[in-house]
C-alpha cells in the first residue's frame, strides 16, 4: 500500500478558494485561539482525574529530507501559485509565494504541542471515532463525554492559521484493549486545483498517509512512522500536534502564555492543568499567577491581538479562584435540571461587576444571558461553576465558536432546546440572587471615617481638618455626603530599595531614585510569591511628614511594608523615620516597616512619619517576610 500526499480528484467541478471558513474564524487572534482550543481538547480527554493534564508548547525544526513527501507538496503549491496568478487573485498569490518559500527551506520550522495524561484520539479513522472527527469530519464533533467542549468542531482549524503552508501533522497514541496503538496523519487545507479548464479538479484538502482511502499510518499495520512525529515512551498515551512551516512573530511565547492564564486560570490553580511554553512553566500558585497577569509583555501580547480587555477581566476573575477568606462568599445550590452549581463572589472596590462562567477549568463566557448587567450593587467579581455532568453539558451546548458569549436556543426550537433555555434562565436567576444577597448596595446615614471616607466627595485635607477639630484622630467622625466614583490607581510592580541602591542609582517600581526608566526584569517565582495583595487602600495626610495609611489585606501573613510615592513620571519608595501600628512602635529600617501580622479581611492602620515632607499620592506595598 503506497504512502504519500493525496488530494482527492473531484468530478463535480466545484472550487474552494483560500478563504476557508474555519481558518478565517481564528485568523484575528491566532495565538490566543490556538492555546484555548488545543488545551480544551486535552482537558476534555483527561485520563486520570487525580493528576493534571499536561500540555507543552515548543518550537522545533526538521530537515527538509525528513518532511514526508515534501517534493510532491512543494510541486502542488507551485501549481496553485501559478493558478492564482492566472486568476489574478492577489491574496492567493501572496499566500502561495510565502508557502513556496517556506517549504523549500532546508530547515522547516514547526510548533510542537504535546499533551500527557489524556486518552489520545481513539481510532481507527472511521466515522464516530475521535481521530476521524478531528481529521476528516466537518460540522460534527465526537467527544468522550457529553460535557466536553468544542460542540461545533470548528476549533480544529485554529492550528492551520499559524502554518505558512497550512499543513499540520497529528500523532496520537491510545489504548485499545491490551495494546497501545499509534496513528500519524498529515493534513493540508489549501485551494482547489483545476487542470485542463476544469476537466480535472482536485480537492483543496489533502492528506498524508496511505493514499488508498486517505488513511493514517498505523503501528498496527507495522507502518514506518515519521521520526519527528513519533511519541516517545515518556510521553506515553496522548496526542502531539505539529504545525508545519511555523512562522512565529516576535514574543510568540508571551502570546500563548497570556492566552493560557486568561482562559485556564481556574484549571491551573485547582491542579487540573500544567503547561509549559518553550520550557517555561506557567505558574499554578495563585499569588504567582497574579504577578503574571501584571507582566507588561503578556499585556502587550494580548493588546496586539486586540483582546486586552478580556485579559484584564480574566485577571479580576482569577482573584475568585480557590480563595478562602472573609472577602469571598462561596455559595453552592442544587438547581433542578442542572445539579450542583457554585458561585464565588468577591466584593472589593474597583472590580468590574462581571460574572465569569467556567467549565472543566476553562473560562467559557463573561456574557451569560441574563447575568450581564448589574445595578444597585457594590463592585464585585464572580466566578460560576456547574459541577454536575448535566450542568457542564448545558455550558457546552451553549458555547459559541467565538467564545465571547452564549447562545440562546437556536432556530430549531425543539424540546431539548426549550429545556436548555429554561435551565439557562434558572442559572442566571441563581447568579443574580446570590449577587444581590452578597453585594447589594446599602445606604447608611452614618459611617466610620476610615472605612467609608473614600466614597465621599471630600478631600483628604478636609477630612484631616475635621478630625483635628474633634481633638482625636481615633474618634468617630460622621460623614454625610453623596457617593462619587472611586479613583483608581494602577498598581506598579516594585521591589524594596535600600540606601545603597539609591547611591548606585537603583530603581523601585515604575521609576527609580535616579529617575531612570524601569527595566523589564522578570522577578523570581519566590519574589512573586512573597508580594501580598492589599485592597481598600486609604492614605491620609496628617501633616507634611505625618501620614495615616489604612488598607485591608486579602491574605493572612507576616509582612514588611514599604510606602510608594506615586508620581506622573516615576514611582519611588519613601524613607520612613518612624511608624506605629496597634498602639506600638514598629521597627523601621530605611525604607521598610515591620514586621506586621496581617489577618485576611481585617482593617489595618499605620501611622508613619516620613524623613522628608511629601504631599502627593501614597501607596503601601506589603511583602511576606520573616525578618526585617
Amino acid at each position: 500500500m503506497s504512502t504519500g500526499w493525496q488530494f482527492a480528484e473531484l468530478t463535480d467541478g466545484s472550487f474552494e478558494g483560500l478563504n476557508h471558513a474555519g481558518i478565517e474564524t481564528f485568523a484575528g487572534r491566532p495565538y490566543a485561539n490556538l492555546a484555548r482550543e488545543i488545551i480544551q481538547n486535552s482537558i476534555d480527554a483527561r485520563a486520570d482525574k487525580k493528576s493534571p493534564v499536561e500540555v507543552h508548547f515548543s518550537k522545533i525544526s526538521i530537515s527538509s529530507q525528513d518532511f514526508p513527501d515534501r517534493a510532491f507538496l512543494q510541486k502542488h503549491i507551485k501549481s496553485l501559485l501559478k493558478q492564482a496568478e492566472e486568476l489574478k487573485d492577489e491574496k492567493a498569490v501572496a499566500f502561495f509565494e510565502r508557502a513556496n518559500n517556506a517549504i523549500k527551506k532546508q530547515k522547516i520550522q514547526c510548533l510542537k504541542i504535546s499533551d500527557r495524561n489524556t486518552r489520545g484520539l481513539e481510532g481507527p479513522c472511521e466515522l464516530g471515532k475521535p481521530f476521524h472527527s478531528l481529521m476528516k469530519s466537518e460540522g460534527f464533533s465526537q467527544k468522550y463525554q457529553k460535557d466536553s467542549g468544542g460542540s461545533f468542531g470548528i476549533g480544529k482549524s485554529a492550528p492551520f492559521v499559524l502554518s505558512a503552508i497550512r499543513t499540520v501533522f497529528v500523532s496520537t497514541r491510545y489504548a485499545e484493549r491490551s495494546r497501545k496503538v499509534d496513528l500519524v496523519q498529515g493534513k493540508s487545507i489549501l485551494v482547489s486545483l483545476w487542470k485542463d479548464r476544469g476537466k480535472v479538479c482536485f480537492s483543496n484538502i489533502g492528506y498524508y498517509g496511505h493514499k488508498e482511502g486517505a488513511q493514517p499510518l498505523s503501528s498496527t499495520k507495522k507502518d514506518t512512522l515519521p521520526q519527528f512525529a513519533q511519541r516517545s515512551k515518556a510521553e506515553g498515551v496522548g496526542t502531539t500536534l505539529l504545525i508545519m512551516g511555523f512562522d512565529p512573530g516576535p514574543h510568540w511565547e508571551d502570546s500563548i502564555s497570556a492566552s493560557i492564564i486568561a482562559n485556564y486560570f481556574d484549571a491551573l490553580v485547582n491542579g487540573d492543568l500544567r503547561a509549559t511554553v518553550e520550557g517555561r512553566e506557567i505558574p499554578t500558585q495563585p499569588s504567582v499567577l497574579r504577578t503574571w497577569f501584571s507582566k507588561q509583555k503578556l499585556k502587550d501580547s494580548a493588546d496586539k491581538e486586540d483582546w486586552l480587555t478580556d485579559f484584564n477581566l480574566a485577571e479580576s476573575l482569577a482573584l475568585c479562584t480557590a480563595r478562602k477568606d472573609k472577602l469571598t462568599s462561596v455559595q453552592s445550590s442544587e438547581i433542578n435540571g442542572l445539579g450542583e452549581c457554585e458561585i464565588r463572589i468577591l466584593v472589593v472596590d474597583g472590580l468590574p461587576r462581571k460574572v465569569g462562567v467556567v467549565r472543566n477549568g476553562m473560562l467559557i463566557t463573561t456574557a451569560l444571558h441574563g447575568a450581564v448587567q448589574f445595578s444597585g450593587v457594590k463592585e464585585f467579581i464572580a466566578l460560576v461553576r456547574c459541577k454536575s455532568p448535566r450542568g457542564k453539558e448545558l455550558l457546552s451546548s451553549r458555547e459559541k465558536s467565538d467564545n465571547n458569549e452564549f447562545k440562546h436556543a437556536g432556530r430549531e426550537e425543539g424540546k431539548k432546546k426549550k429545556e436548555e433555555r429554561r435551565e439557562g434562565k434558572k442559572l442566571a436567576k441563581f447568579i443574580r440572587d446570590q449577587i444581590k444577597r452578597v453585594a447589594l448596595q446599602e445606604t447608611e446615614d452614618e459611617s466610620e471615617l476610615d472605612e467609608l471616607a473614600q466614597y465621599f466627595d471630600i478631600t483628604d485635607h478636609e477630612l484631616t481638618d475635621q478630625a483635628q477639630k474633634e481633638g482625636d484622630l481615633n474618634s468617630s467622625i460622621v460623614v454625610r455626603s453623596r457617593p462619587t466614583p472611586i479613583r483608581k490607581v494602577n498598581m506598579p510592580e516594585i521591589r524594596f530599595i535600600t540606601g545603597s541602591d539609591v547611591e548606585r542609582g537603583g530603581r523601585s517600581g515604575a521609576g527609580g531614585a535616579s529617575g531612570e526608566a524601569p527595566q523589564d526584569k522578570e522577578p523570581t517565582q519566590r519574589d512573586q510569591a512573597e508580594q501580598q495583595q492589599l485592597v481598600d487602600i486609604r492614605a491620609i495626610h496628617d501633616g507634611p511628614r505625618e501620614k495615616r495609611i489604612l488598607f485591608t489585606p486579602v491574605e493572612s501573613a507576616k509582612v514588611k511594608v514599604g510606602v510608594l510615592a506615586i508620581g506622573a513620571d516615576e514611582t519611588t519608595t519613601l524613607a520612613v523615620e518612624s511608624a506605629r501600628h496597634g498602639g506600638r512602635n514598629l521597627k523601621v529600617r530605611g525604607y521598610e516597616i515591620g514586621l506586621i501580622e496581617l489577618r485576611a479581611g481585617e482593617r489595618c492602620r499605620l501611622d508613619i512619619v516620613l524623613k522628608e515632607a511629601f504631599a502627593g499620592p501614597l501607596l503601601p506595598m506589603a511583602s511576606k517576610s520573616s525578618k526585617i
